[in-house]
């Protein structure tokens, strides 16, 4: 997740009464509100369930050994295909040549070096102070508690949409006649709002893996 200039091109948009809507990670929404200094009434922020972002150096390097591996450029990589349904997590990757790469998560080295270990995660993920702490107008997660609460399925995936102030409820609501939804009670609905602090043991096997 690259921000770049994005920041300056957001405000000279906001000053000429253009509508922006900004989708980024928890702690680049933040930024994002730090840099305008003010509230913009055409602007709308959406951040998400954040788990932490990888090294870009990581993934450039393992995308580049899949490319030599089968001897073609890729076109594509999906961190999310619903080959396996939206609750088990794969990758995809397609190649030049029309060959692909397709693995569950758990059996896929870069995946499980980020997701389930934690290793390959920036050292500002380690010990997040935004996992638990939104300034969106709207936050986007997996609704894995749909089954208990809800009487919505899809094999799919179901997106939970959490209205964090005024603007983002309107913003939502103005679209909800395009979607089949359901209302909860945000304290039922949302999901686990903990700090994600990473155990000293994973960072010392972090430290290991990276070196």
């Amino acid at each position: 997740s690259l921000v770049g200039t994005s920041f300056r091109e957001i405000e000279d948009n906001l000053r000429q009464n253009i509508k922006v809507m900004f989708c980024g990670t928890p702690c680049q929404v933040s930024g994002l509100i730090s840099y305008l200094g003010k509230d913009y009434e055409n602007l709308i922020t959406c951040d998400f369930a954040c788990g932490g972002l990888p090294s870009h150096k990581l993934y450039n390097e393992y995308i580049e050994l899949l490319e030599k591996k089968y001897r073609s450029k890729a076109l594509k990589v999906d961190f999310r295909p619903k080959s396996h349904g939206w609750k088990r997590y794969a990758l995809t990757v397609d190649f030049e040549n029309e060959k692909a790469y397709n693995k569950l998560a758990m059996l896929d080295d870069y995946y499980r070096a980020f997701l389930y270990e934690k290793y390959s995660v920036r050292d500002n993920c380690l010990d997040c102070a935004y996992s638990d702490n939104h300034s969106a107008d709207i936050t986007l997660a997996d609704f894995w508690k749909h089954e208990s609460i809800s009487q919505l399925n899809n094999e799919m995936g179901i997106s939970l949409v959490l209205c964090n102030t005024q603007k983002g409820k309107n913003a939502v609501e103005k679209i909800l006649k395009d979607y089949i939804y359901e209302s909860l009670d945000i304290s039922s609905a949302s999901y686990n709002n903990r700090r994600i602090i990473t155990p000293e043991e994973k960072k010392n096997n972090r430290a290991i893996f990276l070196d």
